[in-house]
Order: C-alpha cells, then structure tokens, then sequence
C-alpha cells in the first residue's frame, strides 16, 4: 500500500470518528432536553422503572412462570370462591409490582339451617292385633306418657330446626276401614290425641304420601291433617307442598308415594314427570328443597335401579336433600352432586311389629346459606347409629341411641 493511499485512509476513520463523536454529542443534548421538559424527579423515576425493568422482571411475570412450573391443586373446601366469582377476580387481579402482601379474601357471613331426619313412625297398634305388649298397651295399660317414645332421643331433635318423621298412622276415631289388596296387610290408627307423641320428641314435620295414611279413607286422612295442624306440626306429601320459614329462609318439604295410598300399583312414569313439574314450581318460591319418598321393597337390603335412576334424576330437577323409606330397613346412602340420598332409614318409633329390624338412624344434615348471595353455599351431614328399641326382647317402642347390641 503506498504513502498516500494510507493518509486517505486514515483521514476517513478520523472523519466517522468525528462523525460518532457529533452523533453522541446531540443524543446527550436531546435527554438533557427532555429531562428538563419532564421535570427532574420524573426523569429519574423513568430512569429507575427503565433499568428496574431489564433486570427484575415485574412480579405479574414471576409469579405467571411459577404457576406454570407448579401448577395451583385446589385443595377440597367450601364452593363460595366459584359462587362469587367476580369479587375473587378482582381480589386475585396484577397488582402494583411493588405490592408483596397478598390480597385479604373477606370472611363469608353463613346461617346454618339443620335438618334431622328419621324413618317409619307408627304410633299405633294394627286393629286387628291382640292388645298384649303392643304400642297401644305401652299407654292405657303400663300408663306411659306420651314423653315416653321419644325421651332417649330428645336431644338430637332439640339441635334441628326442621325434624322429620315419615307419618305412617293414622289419627282419627273414625272406625270404618277401607280395603286393601295383598296377602299381608295391616291397619294402623289411633287417638288424635296420639299426635302429642311427636310434640314431645320435637318432630315438627311429617309425611304423609304413605301407604297406610289412607288406611281409614279420607274421613281418616283428612282427621290425621287436622289432628298435626292444630299441634303445630307440618305435613306434607301428595299434592301438598310444606313451605317452612327457618332464620329468613324458605325451606320446601315435598312428599311422593310410590306404593299406593292402599297398596296399589303406581303409573311411575306419571309420577316421574309429576315430581320434575313439581320441582321446577317449587324453586320459584323456595331457598332449599328436600323430597322424601315411600318406595322400595319391603325388607330389601339395597335400592333397586329404579330407586336409583328417580332418585338422581330428582337431584337433577333440583333437590337438595331426598330422603326414602318404607323398607321397613336400613339402606345405604349416595352421594350424587355434591347432594345426599337416603334411600332408606328404616323403622324408628314402630308400632308395626314386636320384632323388627333394630338398626336405624337419625340422619342430620346442615345447609351453610350465603347471607350476601342468599343461596346455598355448601353442606355438611352426620348419620347418627340408633336403635329401635333396646335389650333383646320384644319391641318397646323407645328408640335409643347407639350402634344395636342385638
């Protein structure tokens, strides 16, 4: 390369140089200009998020690529984050990358509604039956008050505020009988007076969509009605729906039989369809519904799959809780929904026999009712081990409490 070849050379990287050098020179001179059209303070706040930003990245993004790394396992617990969404989404929203403390989730204000639950209750002698050790002896002749029954158990319905009893006597002194099919059949009544019986043990609704309420026609069922009004207990069953207030809630008592007022057979097709259109009245004007059913075989150890199938079909139309009997026995209970069956819970205060099945229980179940959404936010039950009565002998009509010894 010659002399001068290397002179132009070096003349054009001094001329860039200078170039660079002007280009800086007015690049500082448009900052300065501009932090003196901002104001200092702000420049430097700028300045600060600027580079704050290139070597933290904001919390929002730190803690998105954690939930992708591990992702969040909702642990099992009341339902009331999806039933208000939109407070949890703004409580959860990016905050202010500077906020570490984790946002406060207001307390829920719940009231609680408590429902005890039992099986068959007879309060009566069959009218064909020798008076010898029968319920009815239990009271004219061992002269026991009408305390007597329900005195061992007291205690549990003294927690509830609806306590119910499946009805299955009838209380009336009209004595003509109505005829029944079947090989065994029974009839069951006694003195309206008898009602007391279910004041004392604190039963204050029962179901009357049997097969023996009618055992004594309409006259004896109409009595019956009268007889549990004028002591202030609620019935319910057929097409008679019991709206009970409990602390500022509606609670519906809906009862369907599926034997027959008289033991006959049943269109359960009629009855299906009756119990959906029944259900989707009833939501309108009610806080929580429960359904009962007399159904089944009696004795059976299990449901059978039709039991099955109408039982979620009616969790379905909106059911909170359904309850069955009739089994004369006690059968399991299904969880479907998130809501209870009880398929059923066998004898309780049984005037029916001398001998029957010790094992029962008293289901109790609670409703948590949101206050600001007024609506059932979740629910927790207990099946309480009972028998019917006591010792080995023959039936004396005192349920107590306890796993059977017998």
């Amino acid at each position: 390369m010659t002399q001068n070849s290397v002179k132009k050379l070096t003349n054009k990287n001094t001329g860039a140089r200078d170039w660079l050098a002007v280009a800086a020179f007015l690049l500082i001179m448009l900052f300065l200009a501009y932090a003196l059209s901002m104001g200092a303070l702000n420049f430097a706040l700028f300045m600060a998020d600027f580079f704050h930003a290139k070597i933290w990245p904001p919390m929002d993004m730190v803690a998105e690529q954690a939930a992708i790394q591990s992702p969040m396992i909702l642990e099992p617990g009341p339902k009331w984050v999806s039933a208000n969404k939109n407070i949890i989404e703004e409580l959860l929203a990016p905050q202010n990358s500077f906020l570490t403390k984790p946002p406060v989730i207001p307390q829920k204000s719940f009231t609680t509604i408590t429902i005890n639950a039992v099986g068959d209750c007879i309060l009566a002698s069959d009218i064909n039956r020798a008076p010898t050790d029968s319920f009815e002896y239990y009271i004219h002749t061992l002269n026991k008050p009408y305390s007597y029954f329900f005195a061992n158990v007291k205690e549990v319905f003294a927690t509830g505020d609806i306590n119910i009893a499946n009805c299955e006597s009838v209380f009336t002194r009209y004595e003509h009988a109505r005829k029944k099919n079947g090989d065994r059949v029974f009839w069951f009544k006694s003195d309206p007076n008898y009602v007391n019986i279910y004041v004392s043990g604190g039963i204050n609704a029962v179901n009357v969509a049997n097969n023996h309420t009618h055992d004594f026609g309409e006259k004896g069922f109409e009595d019956t009605l009268q007889a549990l009004a004028a002591a202030g207990i609620h019935s319910f069953g057929y097409d008679s729906i019991a709206y009970m207030e409990v602390k500022g809630y509606i609670v519906a008592l809906l009862g369907y039989c599926l034997v027959g007022r008289l033991q006959t057979e049943q269109d359960l097709k009629t009855i299906a369809h009756a119990i959906k259109d029944d259900l989707a009245q009833t939501v309108k004007k009610s806080d929580l519904m429960i359904v009962t059913f007399h159904w089944g075989e009696e004795y059976a150890p299990e449901p059978s799959a039709y039991q099955e199938q109408l039982a979620r079909q009616t969790i379905d139309n909106g059911a909170n809780l359904l309850i069955g009997h009739h089994s004369h026995s006690l059968q399991r209970v299904d969880i479907y929904r998130e809501r209870l069956i009880a398929y059923s819970l066998g004898n309780f205060v049984y005037g029916g026999s001398l001998k029957p099945f010790k094992e029962t229980i008293i289901l109790r179940q609670t409703f948590f009712m949101d206050d600001e959404l007024r609506l059932l936010d979740h629910s927790i039950y207990d099946l309480i081990e009972a028998e019917t009565y006591s010792g080995s002998g023959y039936n004396n009509f005192q349920p107590v409490l306890g796993r059977p010894s017998n």
